[in-house]
Formats: structure tokens, C-alpha cells, sequence
């Protein structure tokens, strides 16, 4: 594939002016929505989910899901639900926001190697959101009373793959930041 005919991706052009205005934005909701989720999660602490929705996401039987549902109640399984609708908006933003910094860290940098990869390496976000919105699907799945038993080793799979695209991710602009530093 030429260069001219790669896929540029999406949030390439906020590259430009508009680029502060637009990461500072997407950055102050990423903060904002983090402390909702995080009050929200503080009504699933119990002792069979010492984490909260975390432990749900990584039950990985339909048994270990299920006392984990019913040790929340009515009300905190409300609350659950209400975390699975919004993380639905958390992860456009959160995905967005680390994405523009994969991009920005990457152009900033005077070596080739990180501009060649870095528009290739900014969709490791969206593919973790994606993975995101199906492990939430899944766990309201579990959530609603679903008895299938595949939904909690999809939310794990998903949490797995999510939580290790974000890691690379993080990765990626904290070693191109530091290839710029030793560089300067």
C-alpha cells in the first residue's frame, strides 16, 4: 500500500489549531465522566465485589456473575445499570482523548519511526472501546438475568483486550514522549 492510499485516521486533522482546544475539552470530560463512574462504582462495593463493577467485568463463570448481581440489590443493580449506559459515552471520549495523544506525541517527535507508526498505533483506542461496548453488552446481559453462560467470559475476554490495547496505548505516548526529551 502506498503512504498516499494508508488510512489516515479520523482524529488526524484536530492535529492542527484546533488541537488544544479540542484535546483540552475531550481531556476535562475524560476527568469529568472517570469521577461519575467512580462515585457510581462506590454502590457496587460489596463482599462478593470487593471491586466493585471491575469484579464483574472479570467473573468469569455465570456463578461467580450471578452472586456478584445479587449481592448489589435492586437499588445498586440500578446504579449499575445506569454505569453500563453512560460508560457507553465514557468510551467515545476516553478512546478520542488517548487517541489524540497517540497522534500528537507521535508528530512531535523529529523520528520517522514514531510518525510512521503513530497514525497506525492511535486506532489501538478505538479498538479497545469497541472491545469496551461489547463487554458492557454483555455485562448487562448478566446484569438483566441472563442465564447464558457465555456472557462472563466475553466481558472478561473484552476487559482483557481493552484494558491491554489502553496499556500499549499509554505505552506508546509515554515512550514517544520520552524519544522527543532525549532527543531535545
Amino acid at each position: 500500500m502506498l503512504p498516499s492510499q494508508r488510512m489516515r485516521h479520523p482524529l488526524a486533522p484536530f492535529l492542527g489549531p484546533s488541537f488544544g482546544g479540542v484535546f483540552t475539552l475531550l481531556m476535562l470530560l475524560t476527568v469529568a465522566l472517570s469521577g461519575i463512574l467512580r462515585a457510581a462504582d462506590s454502590a457496587l462495593r460489596t463482599e462478593a465485589a470487593p471491586y466493585g463493577m471491575l469484579s464483574l467485568e472479570f467473573a468469569l463463570t455465570l456463578s461467580v456473575a450471578r452472586s456478584i448481581v445479587e449481592s448489589w440489590g435492586a437499588a445498586a443493580q440500578v446504579q449499575a445499570a445506569f454505569s453500563l449506559g453512560l460508560d457507553f459515552l465514557y468510551l467515545v471520549v476516553y478512546s478520542s482523548t488517548l487517541a489524540l495523544a497517540v497522534l500528537w506525541t507521535s508528530v512531535r517527535t523529529d523520528r520517522l519511526t514514531w510518525i510512521h507508526w503513530g497514525d497506525r498505533l492511535a486506532w489501538l483506542p478505538g479498538i479497545a472501546a469497541l472491545a469496551d461496548a461489547v463487554e458492557n453488552v454483555a455485562l448487562y446481559q448478566v446484569l438483566v438475568g441472563s442465564f447464558w453462560p457465555g456472557w462472563p467470559p466475553i466481558a472478561w475476554s473484552c476487559a482483557v483486550l481493552k484494558f491491554g490495547l489502553l496499556a500499549a496505548s499509554i505505552g506508546v505516548v509515554v515512550l514517544a514522549m520520552l524519544s522527543q526529551s532525549r532527543a531535545e
